[in-house]
């Protein structure tokens, strides 16, 4: 049986139901952005060689940095060739154009002609890698169909019948008889899937297809169906995020950890003058004495993920020694940080974090600390909380001489869970 496998994750969505400016690949759904949770899943695939990434143009650039801050694979597995590449305006653009970057790959019309393609919608972050393994086994088995998970239809299903009426139409309920729902990922053979995605563009006035079934379909492939997965839901809607996390969260452990860092006032960073809080700058006339930008309220956050991970300090992963760290932004090191802890399975919980300063006045700049925080932590805003407060002119603090951060971090962890090695971020 084949088992070069490749894979299309499909993340080009603009995500309007959901009601975010992020689109819907970045949007956060319990520390990660969403394209990622289904991400990691599909290159645990057995015999994945190539995965595509489709997104829009504006999420290329952070797609790519969240992907090149994954931490490598264990060595008994192979790490998948990973493409990113702009999709189109509809998914039925955005499927071919992954297909095609494959094609540019080399993958067809060659030995490995007959690879088998798996093409995953991310908007389905809860993806079984049992599920994924299912659908392309039965592709491999059947090069001239394309398949797909499904799940019977439980629900009894009503729609609106035309009226003239002005009242609320009439309303008929169709038999559940044969009816599926049908989800991602869907399969088949690589260029036979390509052959049909390109027949169908050929032809527009035959109007879109809404899945890589219809496509094949319409190119003569038989449809196959296998047992789908009911935790596979679709993030379509605002409240689907709440049922996701709940899902996610569902079997995994607490972990709290705790951050303290202090850091003196020196001559300001800058020719305006400013203090670096939170991933904010704040006028000031003094700066932080540091060997980074010196944020020392996202330093207390780092040491508190890490508290929470059990895998050492700050130091250990970002030392004061290394030169490559000179002057660098804390916030991108934040972000750096936990795509790496995310990607070995912690979700987020929460972070509260408390500023003590006697100046410069804090609580105008929390909203934005906050948003700047969740950015970083792929994280809603409602679980990042900021808070300052002053040492009554009692301290180094009172007296004006530095700025210390109090933070606390709770993560979720599979059980079992082992943290990685300190200080692996490349």
């Amino acid at each position: 049986m084949n088992r070069v496998r490749l894979g299309v994750l499909v993340a080009a969505g603009e995500g309007s139901r959901l009601g975010r400016p992020e689109g819907k690949a970045l949007a956060p759904l319990a520390g990660r952005p969403l394209f990622l949770h289904s991400f990691l899943t599909l290159v645990q695939l057995d015999g994945l060689r190539t995965v595509v990434v489709v997104v829009r143009e504006q999420d290329k650039a952070a797609v790519e940095r969240i992907i090149e801050a994954l931490p490598p694979l264990p060595a008994e597995r192979r790490k998948p060739e990973c493409l990113i590449v702009v999709g189109g305006a509809t998914r039925q653009e955005s499927v071919r154009a992954g297909l095609e970057a494959l094609a540019a790959k080399g993958w067809v019309g060659t030995a490995d002609q007959s690879a088998v393609v798996l093409i995953h919608d991310a908007a389905r972050p809860l993806l079984p890698l049992e599920l994924a393994e299912a659908v392309a086994t039965a592709a491999a088995d059947a090069p001239a169909s394309v398949v797909s998970a499904a799940t019977t239809v439980v629900d009894t299903l009503r729609y609106e019948e035309p009226t003239t009426s002005l009242v609320a139409p009439s309303v008929a309920a169709p038999s559940r008889d044969g009816l599926y729902s049908v989800q991602t990922p869907q399969a088949g053979h690589l260029e036979r899937l390509l052959a049909a995605h390109r027949l169908a563009a050929a032809a527009p006035e035959d109007g879109a297809h809404l899945d890589d079934l219809a496509v094949g379909q319409a190119a003569g492939l038989r449809v196959v169906l296998v047992p789908g997965d009911r935790r596979n839901l679709k993030i379509t809607h605002a409240d689907d995020f709440a049922v996701a996390e709940a899902l996610l969260k569902a079997s995994l452990l607490p972990r709290s950890g705790l951050g303290l860092d202090v850091h003196a006032f020196g001559p300001p960073t800058t020719e305006v003058g400013c203090v670096r809080l939170g991933g904010v700058s704040i006028p000031h006339s003094l700066g932080l004495i540091g060997h980074s930008d010196a944020d020392v309220a996202v330093h207390a956050v780092i040491d508190a993920l890490l508290g929470a991970a059990g895998s050492g300090d700050i130091g250990l992963w970002f030392s004061p020694d290394d030169p490559k760290w000179r002057g660098a932004d804390s916030l991108a090191m934040l972000e750096r940080l936990w795509t790496r802890l995310t990607a070995t399975g912690l979700l987020l919980g929460n972070v509260d974090l408390t500023i003590a300063a006697e100046e410069p006045r804090l609580a105008p700049h929390y909203v934005t600390m906050r948003q700047a925080l969740a950015g970083a932590l792929s994280s809603e805003f409602a679980a990042i909380n900021v808070k300052a407060t002053t040492a009554e002119r009692l301290g180094f603090v009172g007296r004006g001489q530095g700025i210390a951060a109090l933070a606390t971090a709770t993560v979720f962890a599979p059980p079992g869970w082992q943290p990685p090695k300190v200080g692996e971020l490349d």
